[in-house]
């Protein structure tokens, strides 16, 4: 079983990002288009999406070599060939997942169809104009030099946090309902 927290995360995003669009269907005035943009290009936007995709690649590694180890515990895979799956498929693997995560990321249609309609549904224009002026600020340039490292940094500890307690529950849960769910088909209850 996957649990790859960020794609859920992203997924969870794009799901309220795509609703809100949903609600405003390409209706952003030109003039909030050409906010946007110049607020996205003092924010930085391009680097935290190529932080992003950085992420969610090392993410993909990172799950395929867990799911090597299940495999193999769930006797899908021998344990003999841990070393060749990890040391061959997963880089092969993530050298060629890397392409499509990248190609999805320099697309700029992902700033239009998610951040736009985003940002456009929240934010006045005044507010926009507002921010634009806090980014070109030098605590404005400095927080848009450093936002991508701090959430990168926040992201990955978040994980490694939450990745253990998180699967310690999972397995209990299981164990738990297995147990029950076994009892009940042997017509325990």
């Amino acid at each position: 079983m996957k649990k790859c927290y960020l794609f859920v995360a992203l997924a969870l995003c794009l799901s309220v990002t795509s609703a809100i669009a949903a609600e405003q269907p390409n209706k952003i005035p030109d003039d909030k288009k050409e906010l946007l943009t110049q607020l996205f290009e003092s924010m930085n936007l391009d680097k935290e999406l190529k932080s992003l995709a950085k992420i969610m690649i090392e993410t993909v590694k990172n799950e395929a070599e867990a799911e090597i180890d299940v495999a193999i515990e769930n006797n899908l895979l021998p344990e003999n060939q841990r070393d060749y799956f990890k040391n061959q498929f997963v880089p092969e693997y993530t050298k060629k997942i890397s392409e499509v995560i990248e190609k999805i990321f320099k697309d700029k249609t992902i700033v239009d169809d998610i951040f736009m309609p985003a940002y456009a549904g929240y934010l006045s224009n005044d507010e926009i104009s507002k921010l634009i002026e806090f980014y070109d600020t030098p605590i404005g340039r400095k927080y848009a030099e450093v936002e991508s490292d701090i959430s990168t940094s926040i992201e990955k500890n978040l994980v490694m946090y939450l990745n253990p307690k998180i699967r310690s529950a999972a397995a209990l849960i299981s164990q738990e309902m297995f147990t029950e769910m076994t009892e009940k088909s042997n017509g325990g209850e």
